[in-house]
Formats: structure tokens, sequence, C-alpha cells
């Protein structure tokens, strides 16, 4: 193990690679590294590792296409829900690979990007229409976590992503029915085998893929929760598979009303009444929601009853993601604390929440100034005195 003190909490590391199969010369990896003594034996160790098993290369050498092979093999399968794997796995090889695979990472600035992000807007992948900017924010996204992963295994000392500028793309503004139309809509879908996937994602704000992955077991009677443990995720070639929900916060317990009890148990009746009707060609899969002959629903299949259920109901035809949305908005106008609403939804962060219905807040504190003036009186004594507003004293008991 060769360290050499080169300052306060600073060492330079060097590893033997060899010598050069060609030329003979004996070859070393060195690094700078900041930190304790202990540590930096640790980051020594670390490379050792990877040279010992072949897998090390000279930082400045390794290209940006060498960092979505090692993100893509090692990183982010573990890492990410299947349905956000192949998006990612899309995005390095529709626009991130082409445009950027073959730069050293060393040689990557904040610049070089900025101009290969300017080049995709206007140009899209291989000269077709320009992207929006949606499309070049989630790029950024994923390409700044490559960056990050690099960053954080020492093949670079900073992320040039974090300087960029990508603009902001325009917020959808979701669709919410009347409470008529809810009435209209729910008419529609409640006796059918997928109807209840309409009210849970208005009543718990669960996602789809949430939805269609519930299983009984999920469901504790006696507490009246709910226990989201997997979800349904859509994979090329229209195949789909259960796994992780899509982040750790994903994994909660939802506590259920009185209502959404009772409208689950009529469906699991409706349920076991299919079921025997059709005897063996009922696929029971221990989903609560099924087709029609069992097995589990397809997120498109879904979808399209979704929206002919809206036509039947003369309901505007909205998102089915929407119905989440209507989840939250209900909730945060009438008070529930925003951290309560972020864990209902599984929000990786509350601010995730306030980013998308901050616009729901200030109705709360308009109603908040209200209170305290109620409560306190105004100067001016048009809500009456304070005397007269404050609280009641309590006698000493």
């Amino acid at each position: 193990m060769k360290i050499t003190p080169r300052g306060p909490k600073t060492y330079r590391l060097t590893w033997e690679l060899g010598r050069d199969p060609v030329t003979g010369k004996r070859r070393q990896r060195t690094e700078t590294y900041h930190g304790d003594r202990k540590s930096a034996e640790a980051r020594w160790r670390e490379v050792q590792r990877e040279i010992d098993q072949g897998l090390t290369v000279d930082p400045r050498r390794r290209t940006v296409s060498d960092l979505f092979d090692y993100c893509l093999e090692a990183v982010w399968p573990q890492a990410l829900a299947p349905t956000s794997l192949l998006d990612y796995q899309r995005k390095v090889k529709t626009y991130l690979r082409p445009a950027f695979g073959a730069i050293r990472l060393r040689q990557l600035t904040p610049d070089v990007i900025q101009r290969g992000y300017a080049a995709l807007a206007r140009q899209g992948a291989r000269g077709n229409r320009p992207l929006s900017p949606k499309t070049l924010a989630v790029i950024h996204a994923v390409f700044r976590a490559a960056l990050s992963e690099a960053e954080r295994i020492g093949w670079i000392p900073r992320n040039p992503a974090r300087l960029v500028r990508v603009p902001t793309p325009p917020e959808r503004e979701p669709q919410l029915w009347t409470a008529a139309q809810w009435q209209a809509v729910w008419r529609q879908v409640e006796a059918t085998p997928w109807g209840l996937a309409v009210w849970l994602a208005a009543t718990t704000g669960l996602r789809k893929g949430e939805i269609l992955g519930l299983r009984w077991q999920d469901i504790d009677w006696e507490a009246g929760t709910l226990r989201v443990a997997q979800a349904q995720h859509y994979l090329p070639g229209g195949e789909i598979a259960f796994g992780p929900p899509k982040t750790p916060r994903s994994r909660r317990t939802l506590a259920l009303g009185p209502e959404t009890v009772a409208v689950l148990k009529a469906h699991r009746k409706r349920q076991a009444e299919r079921k025997l009707a059709l005897g063996d060609a009922y696929d029971d899969c221990g989903l609560v929601v099924q087709g029609p002959a069992g097995g589990p629903v397809r997120p498109r299949t879904l979808i399209a009853w979704f929206h002919r259920a809206c036509a039947a109901a003369g309901a505007p035809r909205i998102h089915f993601h929407d119905l989440r949305h209507l989840h939250a908005t209900v909730l945060l106008a009438a008070g529930v604390p925003v951290r309560v609403v972020s864990e209902r939804l599984g929000h990786a962060r509350i601010q995730t929440t306030l980013q998308i219905y901050g616009h729901v807040l200030p109705t709360q504190d308009q109603d908040a100034a209200a209170l305290l003036e109620q409560l306190l009186g105004t100067k001016s004594g048009t809500n009456g005195s304070r005397q007269d507003r404050s609280p009641a004293r309590r006698k000493p008991s």
C-alpha cells in the first residue's frame, strides 16, 4: 500500500499496474485524495480490488460511453424500477451516447454539455424533429445521475452537469372533475372488474402500477390499511412484470376510510362470483384488480376502459394519473399537512409534493390569515376587540 502524505489531510495514492506489454515500461496509477488517513486507505483498497479483478482503467482515458456501460450494468439495475431502467436505457441509446459517448470524461466540461444539449434541442436524435423541453429535462436528469456516479467513484473530480442550464418544461395543468362528474363515472365503472382501480386512484392516490400490482394479501382488514409492497411494470414487447415500487419511499402503508373498505369487500365478492361462474377458465392471480377472466390487467387496457367510461358518463376525458392529483388536491385544500400528503403519495421528497401542488397552498395561507384575525381581532376593531377575541383564560384548578 503506497500512500504518501502531501499536506494536511491530503494524500497521494499510487497503484502498480504492471509493465506495458508493448514498451515494457512500468505503469502506475496515481490519485490525490482529500480526507483522513483511514478513508485514504479505504479508497486505496477499493481501487486495488478493481485492479486485481482487471476492472481498472486510467481515469484519464475513460470515456462517457464507459460511464454509461458501468451505470447500466452495475448501478441502475439495482437502483431503478424496471420501467425507469427501460427509460434510462432508451435515453442513453437514443440521445446521450451518440452525442457524448466518445468524449473523455476528464474533457467533459459544462460548456461541452451545454452545446451538446443545444444541438439535441435543435436537431433531435439522428436529425429528427427538435426535442421538447420536457424530453431535454429528462435527458439531463439521466446524464446528471450518471456523472454523479462518476464523481462518487472518483472518475471525475466534480459533476459538470450541475452547472448546465436546461429549460424548465411547462407544467401540465391536471384536469379535475366536479363531484357530479366523478359520481357519473363511478356509476359506470363500479360493477366492472377494473372499476376498483378508479376508486383507489382517487381515494388513496396510488400510482397506476401500484394499483395493478396490489394483492389481496396486502390488505389488512382488521387494521383498515393497505400496504404498497410491489408494482406492475410494463416492459419491452408488451410484457409485464412485478417488482419493487418506484422509490424506497413508495413502500408505504395507507389508512383506508370505512367506505373504501366497503368498496373493497363488494369488489372481492363480485370477483369471487366471476371465479365461481368461470371455474377452471378463471385465472386467479391473487391481484385485487384482475381482468374479466382473471389474470393481470395491462396498463393500456385499463386506460382504454377508463376513457370509454368517461365518454359513456359524459365526463371530460382526463388522464388516469389525474385521479392521483385529485386525491392530493382535495387533501391539501382541506388542510391536511403537506408531510402527510407526501407520505400518502409515496414521494421520495416532500419538495416534490410542494413543487407539484404548491398552487393549492395559497388558499391555506389565506385561511390561516383569516383565522388569526378571528382569534386575535384587528387594530381597527371591525372584528371585535383584541380582548374580546382572545382565548378565555382558564381558572386555576
